[in-house]
């Protein structure tokens, strides 16, 4: 490494020198390498998290995008009378041949809607249908499951 070695001449404050001869752990040289390249590779770091720091934010704002625009979709689905109106023949059939809706049930047709369960079942309780935790068939169904 001594052949990697140059000879400088710096001017600085004699009585600095001086002072920095009796508390420094180590030769002024050795401490001198060491202050540039601290220095040297603190502005790698900083140029490197500097460009972590855009790309993340980057990708942040894309999902903030992203997150808006599913959230117009489902205002929009949830006010489409259409959509609704499926999601509500579905509803009808299922109360029809049981009586009742499960939450199961409710979550699976809004989802399959892409509209929030909220509105399905704002729609359902204006039409007075039965909303139920479990649908009876879906009662027996978690029985045989759990008498295994």
């Amino acid at each position: 490494m001594k052949g990697d070695k140059i000879t400088v001449s710096l001017r600085i404050d004699k009585n600095l020198w001086e002072l920095a001869k009796m508390v420094l752990p180590c030769s002024r040289n050795a401490f001198i390498e060491r202050q540039l390249r601290t220095y040297l590779n603190s502005i790698d770091e900083i140029k490197e998290l500097e460009n972590e720091i855009e790309q993340d934010t980057q990708d942040l704002q894309a999902k903030k995008e992203r997150l808006e625009h599913l959230i117009e979709i489902r205002k929009r689905n949830d006010a489409n009378v259409e959509l609704m109106t499926e999601a509500m023949t579905t509803v009808f059939n299922i109360v029809h041949s049981n009586g009742e809706i499960s939450h199961e049930q409710i979550d699976f047709i809004a989802g399959s809607k892409k509209m929030t369960r909220e509105a399905l079942i704002k729609e359902i309780k204006k039409n007075n249908f039965k909303i139920v935790k479990y649908t009876k068939g879906e009662k027996e169904s978690r029985l045989k499951d759990v008498k295994i």
